[in-house]
């Protein structure tokens, strides 16, 4: 059995993480990850048996920690109204920042950049969660003529496509990043109940 370089493995993941991001699941190949990072695609079969293999060893940490995120079950304060803070699904929204600092672009490619692949509705369900939420904290506190249907789903897609803007925008410097995150949250959430029904 042939040795297998650490390095190698790095380089590997470091090309295809840029590709993958660049083209997404579908588009990208293993010749051009191989060209690119200046490899045979034989070599690279050596370390990944095929492009899912390849991106499953990148995506699979986020996808583990965007599994506990999809499940949170916490429940909210009673007392002086709905905050950005009081709310699970603010809770969530903190997992998906934790999430987006932790893990990155690896994070993006597994929300936005995983077509074709077995993680492919990693977005959606995402997004599912968050509106299921949604709707069982914030619509019972909304008079029925209030209620839009779309409302949760457009707000739940608001938050996590706004993380990302702000990740693309200011991903360097993080404390102006999580500034922005919690501003957005507190614009979104704050009261929100309060303004639905006005």
């Amino acid at each position: 059995m042939q040795y297998l370089k650490e390095e190698t493995r790095h380089k590997i993941l470091s090309v295809a993480l840029r590709e993958f991001a660049a083209r997404g699941y579908k588009d990208a190949s293993m010749r051009q990850i191989a060209a690119k990072a200046e490899m045979t695609v034989g070599n690279i079969y050596r370390y990944y048996d095929n492009k899912a293999a390849l991106f499953d060893a990148l995506v699979r940490p986020a996808w583990e920690q965007l599994k506990s995120v999809i499940v949170i079950d916490k429940r909210i304060g009673s007392a002086g109204g709905m905050t950005p803070h009081n709310l699970p699904v603010a809770q969530i929204a903190q997992e998906i920042i934790r999430l987006a600092r932790d893990y990155g672009q690896k994070f993006y490619i597994l929300l936005f950049k995983s077509e074709g692949s077995p993680y492919q509705s990693a977005y959606d369900r995402l997004i599912q969660r968050i509106v299921e939420r949604f709707e069982q904290e914030l619509f019972p506190l909304v008079p029925v003529e209030a209620r839009d249907r779309f409302l949760p789903e457009l707000l739940a897609k608001t938050i996590v496509d706004g993380f990302f803007t702000i990740m693309d925008t200011c991903g360097d410097d993080p404390t102006r990043m999580e500034k922005l995150f919690g501003q957005l949250l507190a614009i979104m959430l704050k009261d929100v109940d309060q303004r639905m029904k006005g």
